[in-house]
């Protein structure tokens, strides 16, 4: 990320509109639908969509707060596999498929060698550290959810960290998009989505996280398919995982964490939010909820559908990194006041809520080194954590690359509820 936070700023724009520039994720021009080329449709099934008839009663997925483990269980019935989904899947992540596709051929064969390198490079500056740390200091977060804050499209971070979630939920301020289903688009279309989702993605894994302005006009391609839904697809698959069905949400009700729309009669504009379900190679489903809201205190005041929604989804584990240390500072207080009350493990690195504000409600263990933050960002808010580290030799090193860059290299830290 390469922003200052600036009160004066933040007070005179707006908080949504610090979020937007300042999440681990933007859009720009470059993440609005573009238009359906001849001979393509704008539905991600393997089957042309029914004639319309009156929606049915949608299906709630979440029970309310007192049964968050069970929330995060996956539908009991089976989804329907949509197979041109699942092969779109594997073609953004480099991957084969059998029948090879007739479409984009040329482009699809490269995708493999333009993302290879960087996940390799992914791999081995953090990837295998972070796993193993994780296994070592985490606690289990089998059957439960996991709620990723300001997380863009980085399944891969929060995967690595807690591989055997039930459910996982992304939010970001950015929306998610129709799922690309490449086999359904014109050659022009699907070589540029191709492109343009192996530039992005490789650039991730070689910083670690998503950079706000290049994630917008910096990563655009004429003719590309649009949003984010592609990259959380494709990284699925880079982590074991067949992408076997999508469906769009509507956030949360009194009743309902998130309710999934399952109509004949969907639009694009209701793909901002979405679920990916995802197939491990022992049949087990698990669930992938990508959430187009706004977590500054406007997005989250009370009673709104959001604040609902992202309760119910804290109080799990939760994971803050390379969030431009926005929880520091009043415009998003609600959301750090939601984590800090609810939430039963806490991993997060410098940018997440204040070390200080921990100590009351948390043990919280650190890792790594610090001595300061990156120094785009106002040193102050992190004190407290400084001098907590300051003079110890008895903290555990890290030795996997997260976050933002810093003097002293990463650090984490992993509140436990007291």
């Amino acid at each position: 990320m390469s922003y200052r936070l600036s009160m004066p700023i933040a007070k005179a724009l707006g908080a949504c509109v610090v979020l937007a520039l300042l999440a681990p994720l933007g859009c720009g021009d470059s993440m609005s639908p573009p238009q359906v080329q001849p001979g393509e449709v704008a539905w991600p099934s393997n089957t042309a969509p029914p004639a319309p008839t009156p929606p049915a009663a949608p299906p709630s997925v979440a029970p309310p707060p007192a049964a968050s483990a069970a929330a995060a269980q996956p539908p009991s019935e089976p989804v329907e596999v949509d197979t041109l989904l699942m092969r779109s899947a594997r073609m953004l992540a480099g991957q084969p498929v059998d029948p090879p596709s007739t479409t984009a051929v040329e482009a699809v064969r490269d995708q493999n060698s333009k993302l290879a390198p960087a996940m390799d490079e992914f791999e081995d500056k953090s990837g295998k550290g972070m796993r193993a740390w994780a296994a070592q200091h985490l606690s289990s977060a089998a059957g439960q959810t996991v709620l990723y804050p300001f997380s863009g499209p980085d399944f891969l971070t929060i995967h690595r960290l807690y591989p055997d979630a039930s459910r996982y939920v992304l939010v970001a301020l950015q929306d998610g998009g129709l799922p690309p289903v490449i086999e359904r688009m014109s050659e022009r279309t699907a070589s540029a989505t191709l492109r343009v989702h192996a530039r992005a993605m490789s650039q991730f894994a070689q910083k670690g996280f998503f950079v706000t302005a290049k994630l917008g006009k910096g990563y655009s391609v004429p003719g590309a398919w649009t949003g984010i839904s592609g990259m959380l697809m494709a990284f699925a698959v880079l982590e074991g995982y067949d992408v076997i069905h999508a469906a769009p949400l509507r956030l949360g009700d009194k009743a309902n964490d998130v309710t999934v729309i399952e109509s004949p009669n969907i639009l694009r504009e209701d793909w901002s939010s979405l679920r990916l379900w995802l197939r491990d190679h022992n049949g087990k489903i698990v669930l992938l909820d990508y959430l187009d809201a706004d977590l500054s205190n406007n997005g989250l005041r009370a009673e709104t559908t959001a604040r609902r929604t992202i309760e119910r989804a804290a109080e799990d584990h939760v994971l803050i990194k390379a969030a431009s240390h926005l929880l520091q500072f009043p415009p998003f207080s609600l959301l750090r006041d939601i984590i800090v009350e609810r939430t039963k493990e806490l991993v997060q690195d410098e940018t997440g809520v204040k070390y200080s504000d921990l100590l009351a409600s948390f043990n919280v263990a650190l890792y790594g080194r610090f001595v300061g933050v990156n120094p785009l960002f106002d040193p102050r808010p992190q004190r407290a954590l400084k001098r907590a580290y300051e003079g110890r030799s008895d903290i555990p090193p890290l030795d996997f690359a997260i976050g933002y860059t810093k003097p002293a290299g990463p650090c984490l830290m992993v509140a436990t509820r007291k």
